[in-house]
């Protein structure tokens, strides 16, 4: 029996996960640092600026949304280069299965960033649309 055929994909899919996973927990810890320094500044009586509060919540795309577009759209041409980069390799390797593989999970990616994009949209207009006109 040939437990081979399992690893590559675990490989791959295991790769993206991991990326995935390192840059939620650089986020997490960046945030977590820059909400200890608030509080060490509360702590000691340093009067706090409200503009701080803001630039933490624009820098994670928190109030708008723009993080969520850039990331789909980040996303989203990874995907397609993967979609497209698969044609090439399959044709170096020699093997149609191969390119199929990869055009997949490029048009998975592409979807998942598509769709991250168009909630990162939505979600800017119902912000601008909620926010108080000057």
């Amino acid at each position: 029996m040939d437990w081979t055929w399992g690893f590559p994909p675990l490989g791959v899919f295991g790769f993206i996960i991991a990326i995935v996973f390192i840059g939620s927990l650089f986020n997490y810890l960046k945030a977590k640092s820059a909400h200890e320094t608030i509080r060490d500044l509360a702590g000691n009586g340093h009067p706090i600026d409200p503009e701080l509060y803001k630039s933490l919540d624009a820098e994670g795309g928190a109030n708008n949304g723009s993080g969520m577009v850039t990331g789909g759209a980040v996303t989203f041409v990874i995907g397609a280069a993967v979609f497209l980069g698969a044609i090439p390799f399959g044709l170096a390797v020699d093997d149609t299965e191969v390119t199929q593989i990869f055009q997949a999970m490029g048009t998975i990616t592409a979807l998942i960033g598509g769709g991250i994009f168009l909630v990162g949209l939505i979600k800017a207009m119902v912000v601008r649309a909620a926010s108080p006109k000057d």
